[in-house]
């Protein structure tokens, strides 16, 4: 039996994740990122979105159950965050639709991703250098002007 960890150097499954705090939040940010990505999409939003990049306000199923209504974009690798074939959800947020959400993609086979994942494979598919991604968490963690002017030099 393989850990979360070790499933971090696959590269070729589907990872899913929240990429919003759980909580009190309006809304949560779901990103699916992988070679199934479309298709796992595919078993659960009415309709899928059409067009790459463009916003679509679609249904979310788990079979006949409808989960939320969310705001779906596709991604197409390599030309996303990843490289990969993402999908972002928008759905309403709190603990609920998105942990519902979540466990339906995973039911449709992608695994859940491990804390830095999605950053990891942006790295590693040349869409991201490390550097880059020191300076965007300098950036979100500054509260003083002079931090975040340091953070965007």
């Amino acid at each position: 039996m393989t850990t979360a960890v070790e499933n971090v150097a696959q590269l070729d499954d589907t990872i899913v994740a929240a990429a919003t705090p759980n909580g009190r939040g309006a809304l949560a940010l779901i990103r699916l990122s992988g070679p199934e990505a479309f298709s796992i999409a595919e078993k659960h939003l009415r309709p899928l979105p059409s067009q790459p990049r463009v916003t679509q306000l679609c249904t979310v199923h788990h079979g006949d159950e409808v989960l939320d209504q969310a705001l779906v974009t596709l991604f197409p690798g390599p030309n996303s965050f990843t490289g990969d074939d993402t999908v972002e959800l928008s759905t309403h947020g709190g603990y609920l639709v998105p942990s519902s959400v979540i466990a339906a993609l995973i039911s449709s086979g992608a695994r859940q991703a491990v804390p830095g994942e999605f950053t990891r494979r942006a790295v590693l598919n040349s869409k991201l250098d490390i550097l880059h991604k020191r300076c965007d968490a300098l950036l979100l963690a500054s509260w003083m002007e002079g931090y975040h002017a340091v953070s965007c030099s």
